[in-house]
């Protein structure tokens, strides 16, 4: 890819990442409140991975997203303080340099900079019970609200660490 500014031109490239095959959790059925949670996958090419988990309890909800080098989170038992439902786990691979110190932009020319390719990934929905679980059926994952809640949740990730939020959908 190339880029022309006012400035002058950079260019670089880019590997398509690969979709991660499979994701399996430490537990798949009941995690006790203040239990870790470590969620693995396999089967994925990227540089680093974007990671969220969506939890859900009775009077609200609470998402854990990070980025990582590896192929597995384990999220601190502490983040499980209330009975209610682990309900959405997304893995999306990037290449393209890890934003953490000390990286090296992968585009040169008059400038330097990062270039970066997100896809999809991989969206599961594992239904771990955390504690007693919820107290009310809980509503159809399929409602706009929780997209909504998602790609707001990936600009905020995104810009705090040096990603353009665009990336976020």
């Amino acid at each position: 890819m190339e880029v022309s500014t006012s400035l002058g031109d950079v260019s670089g490239t880019v590997d398509l990442p690969v979709d991660p095959a499979g994701v399996s959790y430490s537990d798949t059925a009941q995690i006790a409140l203040g239990e870790d949670l470590t969620v693995s996958w396999s089967g994925g090419d990227a540089d680093f991975y974007f990671f969220e988990l969506e939890y859900e309890y009775d009077f609200g909800w609470d998402y854990f997203d990070t980025l990582t080098v590896g192929t597995s989170v384990t999220i601190d038992g502490a983040f499980f303080a209330h009975d209610g439902l682990i309900d959405n786990v997304d893995i999306q691979p990037i290449n393209g340099p890890a934003p953490i110190a000390g990286s090296t932009g992968n585009m040169s020319g008059d400038g330097t900079g990062f270039l970066f390719h997100i896809i999809e990934g991989v969206w599961d929905d594992p239904d771990i019970q955390v504690g007693a679980g919820l107290s009310f059926e809980r509503p159809d994952p399929a409602v706009p609200d929780a997209e909504t809640r998602r790609t707001r949740a990936r600009r905020a990730l995104l810009e705090a660490n040096g990603l353009p939020a665009g990336l976020a959908h």
